[in-house]
């Protein structure tokens, strides 16, 4: 014989709300990294030194592919120093290396790494970030993303993001108008990047972000985007430096599907908020019930 089911009481109501909201609350949504190079310099990831021919594997990144240089006479090299970046929802550790490009001579190189996320005609939605510290706002420097593993300006160029783009930090991306992200500084600055892909390219957007305010609900506020985007795969990292630019370093190469894999910051979702509301209406409605 079956029992009868008894009515939640509304204090057991509440309580599995605000519960199940605080569990949400605490989890961020991450998912796994789809690439990740962090220029470390322990004995499993790179040397010290030259970074042209180093290839350590690593999430997204094959030790079939090391870094090439593309032109210019600078010097690509791992250091063991690091960027940092001041921003407590910033929980990416930034420790053990990064990637110095000197420029004199001009220079551009790059690696390439799995961008099938990354590939024009598809729906998908993709994050990325990476630490970048400009040492001037003279000429052009700036980080990069290619297709193809070539690093021609008309036939492998789809991204660019830095000095000499547009005024300030700039964006430009495959031919759209190039715009303004943010202000040059030669201190340490976090760029996030957001590529939405549809199967329509000319729906495509992309948006970025510098020190973007971290730990609100979804996206950062803010932000510049460019529409009708990308017309190709992005499956190579670069950074350039020509026309009497300054050095280029980057930390903390980040791609994944939420915007907490590539920052570490925690993003609770708008149905967390909902549900903790919730508990605490009820909560409230008890509350009232005791002092009637």
């Amino acid at each position: 014989m079956k029992q009868a089911l008894l009515p939640l009481s509304l204090r057991q109501v509440a309580l599995g709300c605000a519960f199940t909201s605080l569990t949400l609350l605490a989890t961020t949504a991450k998912a796994t990294l789809i690439a990740e190079d962090q220029y470390l310099t322990d004995s499993a990831d790179y040397t010290v030194g030259d970074a042209i021919g180093q290839s350590p594997a690593s999430t997204g990144f094959s030790d079939s592919n090391a870094w090439v240089s593309g032109s210019g006479g600078g010097t690509v090299s791992i250091q063991s120093t690091s960027l940092t970046y001041a921003d407590p929802n910033y929980t990416i550790s930034s420790a053990g290396g990064d990637i110095f490009f000197g420029t004199t001579g001009g220079l551009r190189a790059g690696r390439g790494f799995d961008g099938s996320l990354l590939a024009a005609g598809q729906t998908s939605t993709v994050y990325m970030s990476v630490l970048m510290q400009l040492s001037s706002s003279d000429g052009y420097s700036a980080f990069e993303l290619d297709n193809g593993g070539g690093f021609d300006d008309s036939g492998n160029r789809v991204l660019q993001l830095g000095v000499g783009v547009s005024g300030g930090i700039g964006l430009g991306v495959n031919g759209q108008p190039d715009v303004t992200v943010g202000t040059y500084n030669s201190g340490v600055n976090l760029y996030v990047l957001k590529f939405t892909i549809n199967p329509d390219a000319s729906l495509d957007t992309v948006t970025a972000w510098e020190d973007p305010t971290l730990g609100g609900v979804g996206d950062p506020t803010g932000g510049v985007t460019v529409t009708g985007a990308l017309q190709s795969t992005i499956d190579t990292v670069s950074a350039a430096s020509f026309n009497g630019g300054g050095d280029v370093t980057l930390d903390n190469f980040l791609v994944g599907t939420t915007l907490a894999d590539v920052t570490g910051s925690a993003v609770p979702e708008p149905t967390s908020w909902s549900l903790f509301g919730l508990g605490g209406l009820a909560l409230i409605v008890i509350a009232r019930r005791k002092l009637a």
